[in-house]
């Protein structure tokens, strides 16, 4: 009785706090008098005489104090008040979503409505308006902000997805008080093969992007359809590379040192090491190439999630923000014990053996290719094949592709990172599995997976997909990396290039980057077939236009494996 009678005064308790902290806020501010922070609203004035909304979080602590921007088109109320409403004086900003990051209430944050978006839809300029290319917002919030008198003139930015690409706009308008950015998962630039990876478009991401388009302005229907804008220009003209050039962010045009936050199931985690090496060539400034960092985790588009896919990587948990928030030290309070600038500028998380390695370029120079050779017994070894006229054969039918199955993906509905692939392996005949030998020692990959293929098709055209797995002692089948390559563009994409009905072609599939060791007793596996759907549109194999309707037709494709043409895969192997 007495323990009951102890559950309900405590309960008692927590329910009058809870009253006293809603009842009793602290000034103007909208946030609980519990908060470590006081929170306003505010209206910032741009150059065309509009306003953008924005909450402005101050900590309740004497300045003045560096800013923090956050830009976003996706309701700065909904999506940060609440993490804020909790938050004591001494804990850690964001709540759960943000356990690591800006410890000690140090900064100012300032969460910018979107001009058309959340609470600035008014300040919208133009019909459909989602970004602004010039970059004249950014750059007159980080003015004003650097201008109140409760800053002290130095700012950064912060933000994960599209509020990490608004970053890089910022960044180019060159505000004189911007010191730093730190976008999440999300590079400056998505070149034309980005939608088009091996020449097949990327359905899934234009699907789930044009979603969002429609959704982000909160009601605002943007009637914006990225599919019919891809697919009437699904082979690449140098006139479509100029404009893609003209709009987006080059490294020459960055000034400012930026921390670029990445995950090996990310989308876009191929398209940050091409730009962060751009960066390191031809930032615009020596503090640009010389102190800008890439951190790539083990994580999906959603760095801060408990579990990566069907995996789980507890002492990774964090690290996006821990690395932001020393970083951002770094940078806005000259706090120089906070990050060691002495570190190479690549910061990596070795999956298998989970733990972080250093290195200053991508790949690492230590990395040296290793070829692994399939064969027609299902095998997959260091030794080429020495059979004569070998292969594998299957049936490709568009009207029942192979199911995607976790990997780099952007919608939460194709279960993002490593899955187990064996219910795919078991089920369908048009997946073909080539398995190594369980490993004697550690197989330590870092870099980019490519598959060389040898292949036939009694069609003018189809698809050929790789994945490449981890199989582990009880028998899971966990992706690593996959890609895919369209015959028609599997020289350039920028010309089609239709095949002969069963002539033989050596073919490029290029895997997405990834840091993984295959531990001793595990099998390196490669399985290999001609679809991933929804994650990439079906190939109709008829050799005419794409994306118009027209129905498919079966596609009978070979692997081959022989003397004359071996297919492999080349890992980038490190020393161990």
């Amino acid at each position: 009785m007495k323990k009951v009678l102890a559950v309900m005064a405590g309960v008692a308790f927590a329910i009058a706090v809870l009253v006293f902290a809603l009842t009793d806020k602290h000034e103007d501010s909208f946030l609980l008098r519990t908060s470590g922070f006081n929170g306003f609203a505010v209206n910032i004035p741009m150059r065309d005489g509009k306003h953008l909304a924005a909450d402005l979080y101050l900590p309740k602590r004497e300045g003045p104090f560096p800013v923090i921007v956050v830009q976003t088109p996706y309701g700065k109320t909904p999506m940060f008040r609440p993490l804020f409403q909790f938050v004591p004086p001494s804990a850690l900003l964001f709540g759960d979503w943000g356990k690591s990051i800006f410890s000690g209430a140090k900064y100012a944050v300032l969460v910018v409505d979107w001009r058309g978006a959340g609470e600035s839809r008014e300040a919208a300029v133009a019909e459909n308006q989602r970004i602004d290319p010039s970059a004249a917002d950014g750059y007159d919030v980080i003015q004003w902000a650097t201008a109140q008198q409760w800053s002290n003139g130095r700012a950064g930015t912060w933000g994960p997805s599209a509020l990490g690409l608004i970053q890089y706009f910022t960044a180019r308008a060159q505000p004189p008080n911007l010191a730093c950015a730190v976008p999440l998962v999300h590079p400056s630039q998505l070149p034309h093969e980005f939608f088009f990876p091996g020449g097949a478009m990327y359905n899934s991401l234009v699907n789930y992007l044009s979603k969002l388009g429609s959704d982000a302005t909160q009601g605002g229907d943007l009637n914006w359809s990225l599919r019919d804008e891809l697919t009437s220009n699904y082979v690449l003209t140098e006139e479509a590379r100029r404009r893609q050039r003209a709009i987006q962010t080059a490294a020459s045009e960055l000034h400012v040192p930026f921390m670029i936050i990445e995950g090996w199931y990310d989308i876009y985690v191929d398209e940050a090491f091409a730009f962060f090496a751009d960066i390191q060539r031809h930032g615009g400034s020596a503090s640009a190439r010389e102190r800008s960092r890439l951190v790539v985790g083990p994580w999906t588009h959603a760095t801060h999630a408990e579990a990566t896919g069907d995996l789980s990587f507890p002492n990774a948990r964090g690290d996006d923000l821990r690395f932001a928030s020393r970083y951002l030290d770094f940078c806005l309070n000259g706090e120089a014990d906070r990050f060691d600038l002495g570190k190479p500028a690549i910061a990596y998380y070795q999956m298998g053996t989970n733990e972080w390695r250093y290195t200053d370029h991508w790949p690492p120079s230590e990395a040296a290719q290793r070829i692994w050779y399939v064969h027609g017994d299902g095998s997959l070894s260091r030794t080429p094949p020495q059979a004569e006229n070998a292969y594998s054969e299957y049936r490709f039918d568009p009207a029942d592709p192979v199911p995607t199955l976790g990997g780099h993906v952007l919608d939460p509905e194709l279960g993002m990172g490593p899955r187990d692939q064996s219910p795919l392996i078991d089920s369908r005949a048009d997946v073909l599995a080539f398995t190594s030998d369980a490993l004697a020692n550690d197989v330590v990959v870092a870099g980019p997976v490519t598959v060389t293929a040898s292949v036939s098709t009694d069609r003018l055209d189809t698809d050929f997909h790789a994945t490449l797995t981890d199989v582990h002692p009880d028998g899971r089948s966990m992706l690593v990396t996959e890609g895919i390559q369209r015959l028609r563009f599997r020289d350039t994409p920028m010309r089609e290039d239709l095949v002969e009905p069963g002539g033989r072609y050596l073919i490029e599939v290029k895997l997405t980057s990834t840091a993984t060791t295959f531990r001793a007793g595990h099998r390196i596996q490669l399985l290999l077939s001609s679809s991933s759907y929804p994650k990439y549109d079906p190939n109709p194999n008829t050799g005419g236009p794409l994306y118009t309707g027209e129905a498919g037709v079966v596609a009978t494709n070979r692997i081959h494996h022989d003397r004359e043409g071996s297919t492999r895969v080349s890992l980038p192997t490190m020393p161990h």
